[in-house]
């Protein structure tokens, strides 16, 4: 659904300036790396042109008791507006022990529903939680088609194995697919994606019939794909 040559050709330097920034996270259940997926930990951004900036990939075998603080710590050294959490393992776990590591920083946790806006207030950590529904490809393929437009730029020098991954998906059961999880709620969130409804079989028709729907919109627009 990615191919390397989209990556390339749209990569940039980081940004002097950048209207938004969240982290994206995709938790394991459990941490023992025998049997456990990684927890994805995606930081993106997005430029004040409309460009979706992918600046690092935190993405590993993080005890629960952990990865919350790691990112609260890297909300905060990167002033972002909002940290995504998919829910669909864990439920209302994950916002209990982000609550925690916040508090534990002298910060609040504010949730947020699906539509609405982030704020940026000092000592405040936004936070929503992803619901994931419908096949892995269909969810994936907004973000695709992002890529394949050239909307989404890859930072070098902390991503990882991130583009080997997303290079690698076929949405096939069974295979590891955190930090690509994590990275596609992030597109979606500064896509303007995020509150879309989608159409799970545009996951079988390919990524040119969603590339179009996005090409007919205007950036930072809500499109139902």
């Amino acid at each position: 659904m990615f191919k390397q040559e989209w990556i390339d050709k749209s990569r940039r330097r980081m940004p002097e300036k950048l209207a938004r920034r969240i982290i994206s996270v995709d938790p394991a259940i459990t941490s023992n790396p025998k049997y456990s997926d990684a927890t994805g930990i995606v930081d993106l951004g997005l430029g004040i042109d409309g460009q979706v900036y992918v600046l690092a990939n935190r993405s590993g075998v993080h005890r629960a008791e952990v990865w919350p603080g790691m990112v609260v710590d890297a909300y905060v050294r990167g002033a972002c507006d909002i940290v995504l959490v998919e829910t669909n393992r864990g439920g209302t776990a994950w916002s209990a022990l982000l609550r925690v590591a916040a508090q534990d920083r002298g910060l609040s946790l504010v949730e947020l529903g699906a539509l609405e806006v982030p704020g940026n207030r000092s000592g405040v950590v936004y936070f929503r939680p992803i619901h994931a529904r419908g096949q892995k490809t269909a969810r994936a393929g907004g973000a695709a088609a992002l890529c394949e437009r050239g909307r989404v730029s890859f930072i070098p020098g902390a991503l990882g194995d991130l583009e080997d991954r997303l290079c690698n998906f076929d949405g096939a059961d069974g295979k590891p697919d955190d930090a690509i999880d994590a990275f596609v709620h992030g597109c979606h969130e500064l896509a303007g994606l995020a509150g879309a409804a989608v159409d799970n079989a545009v996951g079988f028709r390919g990524i040119k019939e969603m590339s179009a729907a996005l090409n007919a919109t205007p950036r930072g627009a809500a499109v139902n794909l």
